[in-house]
């Protein structure tokens, strides 16, 4: 199954990432010479240089991504609390950092 997400979408065009394996591809959607609508390649990174052009434009901020045994348990106790994994994570850190001020 391929996996895509869609970035933009403007009434000439759309862009749209695909995920690949490890890759991200971002494709361009729209008319060609012609009229004809066609899926153009822009561009084919890897999901690790993606991560890394994401910290260096929000250098200000820190991203951490979880993986594993311990992704699925943020996952199913954030369920179990009716929070997105990403919210049980934050209050869980702000928790620790609380505790420890």
């Amino acid at each position: 199954m391929i996996q895509r997400f869609e970035v933009e979408h403007t009434p000439n065009e759309e862009y749209l990432a695909e995920l690949r394996g490890s890759h991200v591809l971002l494709m361009r959607k729209g008319p060609v010479e012609g009229g004809k609508i066609e899926e153009l390649l822009v561009a084919d990174i890897h999901r690790d240089n993606l991560r890394h052009l994401v910290e260096w434009i929000e250098a200000d901020k820190v991203y951490v991504g979880l993986a594993g045994p311990l992704a699925e348990q943020v996952r199913a106790m954030s369920k179990e609390l009716a929070m997105t994994p990403q919210n049980f994570v934050l209050t869980a850190v702000q928790s620790f950092v609380q505790a420890g001020g």
